[in-house]
């Protein structure tokens, strides 16, 4: 199924539609590109 990837604050993530292992497998993914996540925002 589709896997909706919502932002609630920068240190909270909610994953929906998502199983456990997914989530886990998210979460580690974030935290490896966390560090430049601020450029997903930047727009100039």
């Amino acid at each position: 199924g589709n896997v909706t990837v919502r932002y609630a604050t920068a240190n909270n993530l909610s994953v929906i539609g998502a199983s456990k292992e997914d989530k886990e497998r998210i979460s580690e993914i974030l935290q490896e590109t966390w560090e430049s996540a601020d450029d997903w925002f930047i727009n100039e």
